[in-house]
C-alpha cells in the first residue's frame, strides 16, 4: 500500500502524454482481498486501458469493510487534498447489507460501530468510574482468569469463557427493514457523491457488485438511477471464481474489470482521442 491506497498496475505511457486519473472506491473487493497488487479490479482496468491505447493513472482507494458513506468521505478527501481526479469508479453493494446485520441504522453507520461503542463503554467502566470496595478483587480475578493457563484450560473444557464485550450481536431488525435502510443510505451516498463530483468536474460511475449467492430482483430493482448492475457478470462460474461469498480470485477481478470497461471505456477512448 501507499499513503493513498493499494498499489496498482502502472501502464507504460509517454512522458509527453497527460494520463486520465481514475480512482476506484469501495470495500475489500476493490482493495483486492486474495489478489496480487497487479491483478486487482483497478489493475486489470489499467491493463485494459493500456490495451486500448488510453493513458491512465489508476488509484485504488478500496479498503476492507468500508461502506458507501465512508467511500463518500474518502472521495471528498481525494478530490480536495490530492491531484484532481478525472474519473471516479464506485464498486459497492455487499457491505451496505453486511453492516445492517449487526449495526442496524437508518442513518449512516459503519462496520464495527457497536464494537467501538462497547470498547469505549468498557473502558469507561474500568477506568473512569469511582471504584468500589470490591473492585480491586474483581479486577484481580478477571485479570487472573485471562492470563492463567489453568483458568483458560478450564474455560476451554467447560466452554465458560466470557464473550468479549466488543463482539457485535446480530441485529433483531427484520430483513426487510435492513434492506430498506441499506438502500436508503446507499442512495444518499450516491446522490452526495454526484453533487461533489459535479462541483469538482469529476466523471462518476457507480457499479453494484455481484455475490456468489446473487441479489434478489427486489433489491436490484430499487437501485438508484444510473447505477450499473453487475450482479450477473459472474453467473454460472461461482464455483471457480469466488473464494467466499463476495471476494473473487484474480480471474474474477479481470472479468469484473472487463464489465466496467465495457460501460465506461468507450467514453475514455473518446476523451483520450480528444487529447
Amino acid at each position: 500500500t501507499t499513503d493513498q491506497g493499494r498499489r496498482s498496475y502502472t501502464p507504460s505511457t509517454s512522458s509527453a502524454v497527460e494520463p486520465l486519473r481514475v480512482g476506484f472506491f469501495g470495500g475489500s473487493t476493490v482493495f483486492g482481498i486474495g489478489q496480487r497488487d497487479d491483478h486487482t479490479i483497478a489493475s486489470e482496468f489499467a491493463r485494459l486501458a493500456e490495451r486500448h491505447s488510453v493513458p491512465v493513472e489508476v488509484m485504488n482507494f478500496g479498503y476492507p469493510a468500508r461502506v458507501s458513506w465512508q467511500d463518500l468521505l474518502v472521495f471528498e478527501r481525494a478530490v480536495n487534498d490530492m491531484e484532481p481526479l478525472d474519473v471516479a469508479v464506485f464498486y459497492q453493494g455487499f457491505n451496505e447489507f453486511l453492516v445492517q446485520q449487526t449495526e442496524f441504522s437508518v442513518d449512516p453507520t459503519h462496520v464495527g460501530a457497536t464494537s467501538f461503542q462497547s470498547l469505549a463503554s468498557q473502558f469507561h467502566a474500568d477506568y473512569e468510574v469511582t471504584p468500589g470496595y470490591l473492585t480491586p478483587l474483581t479486577d484481580l480475578a478477571r485479570g487472573y482468569r485471562r492470563a492463567s493457563g489453568i483458568g483458560r484450560i478450564v474455560d476451554e473444557v467447560f466452554d465458560t469463557a466470557p464473550s468479549p464485550p466488543w463482539l457485535p450481536e446480530p441485529s433483531d431488525a427484520p430483513p426487510a427493514d435492513q434492506a430498506e435502510a441499506a438502500l436508503s443510505i446507499y442512495r444518499r451516498s450516491v446522490d452526495l457523491s454526484r453533487l461533489l463530483a459535479d462541483s469538482k468536474d469529476v466523471e462518476t460511475h457507480f457499479f453494484w457488485q455481484p455475490t456468489s449467492l446473487g441479489w434478489t430482483e427486489d433489491i436490484t430493482a430499487r437501485l438508484p438511477a444510473g447505477v450499473t448492475d453487475l450482479s450477473h457478470v459472474l453467473d454460472g462460474r461461482q464455483d471457480d471464481l469466488y473464494i467466499d461469498e463476495v471476494h473473487t480470485n484474480e480471474e474474477g477481478a479481470r472479468l469484473v474489470a472487463e464489465a466496467i470497461w465495457a460501460e465506461i471505456g468507450p467514453g475514455l477512448e473518446a476523451a483520450a482521442g480528444e487529447g
